[in-house]
Protein backbone atom coordinates (compact mmCIF):
# COMPACT_ATOMS: atom_id res chain seq x y z
CA UNK A 1 0.00 0.00 0.00
CA UNK A 2 1.57 3.39 -0.53
CA UNK A 3 1.30 6.10 2.07
CA UNK A 4 2.68 8.69 -0.09
CA UNK A 5 1.54 11.71 1.09
CA UNK A 6 0.26 14.37 -1.55
CA UNK A 7 0.24 17.87 -0.71
CA UNK A 8 -2.24 19.55 -2.05
CA UNK A 9 -2.08 23.40 -2.52
CA UNK A 10 -3.93 25.55 -0.39
CA UNK A 11 -5.55 28.91 -1.12
CA UNK A 12 -5.33 32.06 1.06
CA UNK A 13 -8.23 33.49 2.46
CA UNK A 14 -10.02 35.92 1.02
CA UNK A 15 -10.46 39.42 2.68
CA UNK A 16 -14.19 39.81 2.89
CA UNK A 17 -15.87 43.68 2.84
CA UNK A 18 -16.96 42.77 6.45
CA UNK A 19 -12.34 42.29 7.29
CA UNK A 20 -12.10 45.72 5.48
CA UNK A 21 -14.22 47.03 7.42
CA UNK A 22 -13.08 45.78 10.64
CA UNK A 23 -9.76 47.05 9.95
CA UNK A 24 -10.96 50.64 8.87
CA UNK A 25 -12.38 50.84 12.34
CA UNK A 26 -9.64 49.63 14.51
CA UNK A 27 -7.57 51.85 12.51
CA UNK A 28 -9.91 54.78 13.22
CA UNK A 29 -10.34 53.92 16.82
CA UNK A 30 -5.89 53.94 17.14
CA UNK A 31 -5.95 57.62 15.46
CA UNK A 32 -8.91 58.66 17.87
CA UNK A 33 -6.63 57.18 20.93
CA UNK A 34 -3.26 59.29 20.01
CA UNK A 35 -5.31 62.43 19.36
CA UNK A 36 -6.66 61.83 23.00
CA UNK A 37 -3.02 61.20 24.27
CA UNK A 38 -1.07 63.80 22.12
CA UNK A 39 -2.08 67.53 23.34
CA UNK A 40 -2.84 69.51 20.41
CA UNK A 41 -3.43 66.75 17.72
CA UNK A 42 -6.83 67.17 17.38
CA UNK A 43 -6.84 70.88 16.71
CA UNK A 44 -3.79 70.57 14.60
CA UNK A 45 -5.10 67.71 12.41
CA UNK A 46 -8.29 70.16 12.26
CA UNK A 47 -6.28 73.27 11.47
CA UNK A 48 -4.46 71.48 8.77
CA UNK A 49 -7.65 70.20 6.99
CA UNK A 50 -9.35 73.16 7.08
CA UNK A 51 -6.36 74.69 5.58
CA UNK A 52 -6.47 71.96 2.91
CA UNK A 53 -9.75 72.45 1.95
CA UNK A 54 -9.29 75.95 2.24
CA UNK A 55 -6.22 75.81 -0.05
CA UNK A 56 -8.39 73.64 -2.63
CA UNK A 57 -11.26 76.75 -2.56
CA UNK A 58 -9.32 79.58 -2.51
CA UNK A 59 -5.52 81.50 -2.74
CA UNK A 60 -3.79 79.88 -0.70
CA UNK A 61 -0.90 82.89 -0.82
CA UNK A 62 -2.18 85.74 -2.71
CA UNK A 63 0.05 88.30 -3.41
CA UNK A 64 -0.19 91.32 -5.39
CA UNK A 65 -0.98 95.70 -4.75
CA UNK A 66 -3.20 96.28 -2.37
CA UNK A 67 -6.54 98.26 -3.20
CA UNK A 68 -6.82 101.96 -1.89
CA UNK A 69 -8.20 102.09 1.77
CA UNK A 70 -10.94 103.23 0.32
CA UNK A 71 -11.82 100.68 -1.68
CA UNK A 72 -11.54 98.63 1.08
CA UNK A 73 -13.98 100.55 3.35
CA UNK A 74 -16.61 101.14 0.62
CA UNK A 75 -16.68 97.31 0.25
CA UNK A 76 -17.12 96.36 4.04
CA UNK A 77 -19.53 99.43 4.43
CA UNK A 78 -21.67 98.31 1.12
CA UNK A 79 -21.65 94.22 2.96
CA UNK A 80 -22.93 95.37 6.08
CA UNK A 81 -25.69 98.02 4.46
CA UNK A 82 -27.10 95.00 3.18
CA UNK A 83 -28.22 93.97 6.73
CA UNK A 84 -28.98 97.36 8.02
CA UNK A 85 -28.42 101.04 7.92
CA UNK A 86 -28.17 101.75 11.30
CA UNK A 87 -24.37 100.19 11.85
CA UNK A 88 -21.17 101.47 14.08
CA UNK A 89 -18.09 99.87 13.10
CA UNK A 90 -16.64 98.16 16.12
CA UNK A 91 -12.70 96.95 15.04
CA UNK A 92 -10.76 96.91 12.12
CA UNK A 93 -8.20 93.82 12.26
CA UNK A 94 -5.51 91.98 9.96
CA UNK A 95 -3.29 89.58 9.60
CA UNK A 96 -1.46 87.73 6.39
CA UNK A 97 -3.96 85.99 4.14
CA UNK A 98 -1.55 82.95 3.27
CA UNK A 99 -2.89 79.90 5.00
CA UNK A 100 0.07 78.79 7.44
CA UNK A 101 -0.27 76.41 10.37
CA UNK A 102 2.14 78.90 12.57
CA UNK A 103 2.00 82.41 11.67
CA UNK A 104 5.09 83.24 14.25
CA UNK A 105 7.18 80.95 12.10
CA UNK A 106 6.06 82.87 8.39
CA UNK A 107 8.20 85.48 6.88
CA UNK A 108 5.97 88.18 5.30
CA UNK A 109 7.07 90.79 2.39
CA UNK A 110 5.21 94.21 1.24
CA UNK A 111 3.79 91.98 -1.75
CA UNK A 112 1.99 89.30 0.61
CA UNK A 113 -1.64 90.46 0.71
CA UNK A 114 -3.51 90.72 4.13
CA UNK A 115 -6.85 89.19 5.01
CA UNK A 116 -8.58 92.41 6.48
CA UNK A 117 -11.71 92.39 9.33
CA UNK A 118 -14.36 94.48 10.29
CA UNK A 119 -16.44 94.17 13.20
CA UNK A 120 -19.72 95.86 13.00
CA UNK A 121 -22.41 96.17 15.12
CA UNK A 122 -25.88 97.25 14.35
CA UNK A 123 -29.05 99.46 16.32
CA UNK A 124 -30.58 96.04 17.70
CA UNK A 125 -26.87 94.91 19.47
CA UNK A 126 -26.35 92.12 16.92
CA UNK A 127 -22.72 91.74 15.64
CA UNK A 128 -21.50 91.14 12.16
CA UNK A 129 -17.81 90.58 10.51
CA UNK A 130 -17.11 91.02 7.46
CA UNK A 131 -13.82 89.92 5.75
CA UNK A 132 -11.64 90.52 2.47
CA UNK A 133 -8.16 90.20 0.70
CA UNK A 134 -7.14 93.53 0.48
CA UNK A 135 -6.15 92.84 -3.41
CA UNK A 136 -9.46 92.34 -4.11
CA UNK A 137 -11.71 94.16 -1.90
CA UNK A 138 -15.28 93.81 -4.18
CA UNK A 139 -14.23 90.39 -5.01
CA UNK A 140 -13.33 88.50 -1.94
CA UNK A 141 -15.82 89.83 0.80
CA UNK A 142 -17.65 87.50 2.97
CA UNK A 143 -20.31 88.22 5.79
CA UNK A 144 -20.04 86.02 8.72
CA UNK A 145 -22.91 86.42 11.61
CA UNK A 146 -20.87 86.74 15.25
CA UNK A 147 -24.66 86.82 17.62
CA UNK A 148 -23.07 84.87 20.05
CA UNK A 149 -23.84 87.34 22.82
CA UNK A 150 -25.91 90.22 21.52
CA UNK A 151 -25.34 93.19 23.16
CA UNK A 152 -27.25 96.81 22.52
CA UNK A 153 -24.40 98.09 24.72
CA UNK A 154 -22.15 97.16 22.40
CA UNK A 155 -23.57 99.06 20.18
CA UNK A 156 -23.51 102.18 21.90
CA UNK A 157 -20.12 102.05 23.07
CA UNK A 158 -19.59 101.79 19.14
CA UNK A 159 -21.36 105.06 18.04
CA UNK A 160 -18.87 106.48 20.96
CA UNK A 161 -15.95 105.48 20.20
CA UNK A 162 -16.69 106.55 16.63
CA UNK A 163 -13.87 104.51 14.24
CA UNK A 164 -13.88 106.30 11.26
CA UNK A 165 -11.60 104.54 8.87
CA UNK A 166 -13.00 107.58 6.05
CA UNK A 167 -10.74 109.42 7.66
CA UNK A 168 -7.24 107.11 7.44
CA UNK A 169 -4.27 108.14 4.57
CA UNK A 170 -2.74 104.81 5.53
CA UNK A 171 -4.22 101.72 4.64
CA UNK A 172 -3.10 98.25 6.84
CA UNK A 173 -0.80 96.97 3.88
CA UNK A 174 0.90 100.88 3.62
CA UNK A 175 0.77 100.52 7.76
CA UNK A 176 2.99 97.39 7.90
CA UNK A 177 5.22 97.73 5.12
CA UNK A 178 6.32 101.30 7.32
CA UNK A 179 6.32 99.20 10.49
CA UNK A 180 8.86 96.34 8.32
CA UNK A 181 10.96 98.69 6.69
CA UNK A 182 11.43 101.07 10.29
CA UNK A 183 12.51 97.53 12.18
CA UNK A 184 14.50 96.83 9.22
CA UNK A 185 16.41 100.00 9.31
CA UNK A 186 16.69 99.95 12.96
CA UNK A 187 17.62 96.24 13.89
CA UNK A 188 19.21 94.01 10.44
CA UNK A 189 17.77 92.73 7.17
CA UNK A 190 16.06 89.99 9.39
CA UNK A 191 13.20 88.47 7.61
CA UNK A 192 10.23 89.11 9.42
CA UNK A 193 6.85 87.92 10.36
CA UNK A 194 3.65 90.41 10.48
CA UNK A 195 1.38 88.54 13.24
CA UNK A 196 -1.72 90.52 13.75
CA UNK A 197 -2.94 94.32 13.34
CA UNK A 198 -5.39 96.34 14.94
CA UNK A 199 -6.94 99.77 14.23
CA UNK A 200 -8.03 102.71 16.50
CA UNK A 201 -8.84 106.16 16.41
CA UNK A 202 -6.07 107.71 15.29
CA UNK A 203 -3.60 104.77 13.43
CA UNK A 204 -3.07 101.11 13.13
CA UNK A 205 -1.16 99.02 15.81
CA UNK A 206 1.11 95.85 13.91
CA UNK A 207 2.43 93.14 15.52
CA UNK A 208 5.85 92.23 13.73
CA UNK A 209 8.28 89.49 14.46
CA UNK A 210 11.60 87.58 13.19
CA UNK A 211 10.61 83.98 12.62
CA UNK A 212 12.05 82.13 15.48
CA UNK A 213 10.70 78.16 14.70
CA UNK A 214 14.22 77.49 13.23
CA UNK A 215 16.06 75.33 15.40
CA UNK A 216 13.90 76.23 18.14
CA UNK A 217 15.11 79.68 18.78
CA UNK A 218 12.95 82.19 21.01
CA UNK A 219 13.24 85.66 19.15
CA UNK A 220 14.49 88.79 21.55
CA UNK A 221 11.89 90.19 19.58
CA UNK A 222 9.35 88.55 19.99
CA UNK A 223 5.89 90.38 20.47
CA UNK A 224 7.10 93.66 19.26
CA UNK A 225 4.78 96.33 17.95
CA UNK A 226 4.91 99.45 15.95
CA UNK A 227 1.69 102.57 16.02
CA UNK A 228 2.13 104.03 12.77
CA UNK A 229 -0.26 107.29 12.80
CA UNK A 230 -3.28 107.00 9.75
CA UNK A 231 -2.75 109.91 8.78
CA UNK A 232 1.06 110.89 8.69
CA UNK A 233 2.31 107.77 8.67
CA UNK A 234 4.92 108.55 11.99
CA UNK A 235 5.68 105.49 13.36
CA UNK A 236 7.01 105.14 17.05
CA UNK A 237 7.04 101.64 19.40
CA UNK A 238 3.74 100.53 20.63
CA UNK A 239 3.62 100.74 24.41
CA UNK A 240 0.06 100.11 25.37
CA UNK A 241 0.99 101.48 28.77
CA UNK A 242 2.78 104.55 27.94
CA UNK A 243 -0.40 105.62 25.29
CA UNK A 244 -2.23 105.65 27.82
CA UNK A 245 -0.67 108.68 29.67
CA UNK A 246 1.68 110.40 27.12
CA UNK A 247 2.87 110.37 23.97
CA UNK A 248 5.00 107.43 23.07
CA UNK A 249 9.14 107.44 22.43
CA UNK A 250 11.03 107.45 19.83
CA UNK A 251 12.64 103.89 19.19
CA UNK A 252 16.46 103.38 19.91
CA UNK A 253 18.49 100.77 17.75
CA UNK A 254 19.65 98.05 19.80
CA UNK A 255 23.11 98.26 20.42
Amino acid sequence: MDNTQINLPTRKPVRTSTDHLKSTVILFVLVIFMAIGVPGLVSRFGTVAGGTWHCITNDCNPKGPAASWQDQFSAADTAIAAISIDYALESINFRPAAYKYDRHASVWTPDDAFEVHFTYVISNGFTYDVTMVDTRPSAVTTLRDLNTMVSQAAYAKAVEANLNPSQFKISPRQAAEIAWNQFRTQEGAFDLGITTGLGDETGWIVGIEPPYARGGVISPYFGTGYFVDAITGQTTVHDPYQRATATPTIPTPTP
